[in-house]
């Protein structure tokens, strides 16, 4: 793993080649269809960028401060909460007549937003923390 991690420049290097490479040798064609999936060029892409991510995420997502602390003592409760929300959103957005990226956006900002606080207020009520996150009271053993 740390080989991969010091190589990530060269593995971007080549993502981007073989990735440029694919899109001049397949633009116009259908890219569920089956004879391109099953092309070495593209899987020689996908190759180079599963190494990238592997070596990426190590070297540059891997540190700590106030957001990534509370996010990860929150992650749970969000990844419960946020299909409803997310539910409620869409079914407020439907039909009106507003374009995709604005709908995405507000999908995108509303839910985590209301996933967030909605977890705050339902960390606060013990009765709610236990039936919907399942999650006790820590206990002080004295």
């Amino acid at each position: 793993m740390e080989k991969i991690k010091n190589a990530v420049l060269l593995l971007g290097i080549c993502a981007a080649v073989s990735g440029i490479f694919y899109i001049v040798r397949c633009y116009g064609m259908a890219y569920t269809d089956k004879d391109v999936l099953s092309r070495w060029d593209l899987n020689l892409y996908a190759f180079f960028m599963v190494l990238l991510v592997l070596g990426a995420g190590p070297k540059w997502l891997d540190f700590s401060n106030n957001f990534t602390n509370y996010m990860g003592k929150c992650c749970f409760g969000i990844y419960v909460l946020h299909i409803p929300v997310l539910l409620v959103i869409n079914y407020l957005l439907a039909g009106k007549e507003l374009p995709l990226t604005v709908v995405y956006g507000i999908e995108l900002v509303g839910g985590f937003v209301v996933s967030i606080l909605l977890y705050e207020v339902i960390r606060r009520i013990p009765v709610l923390r236990y039936w919907i996150l399942g999650i006790r009271k820590q206990r002080n053993n004295v």
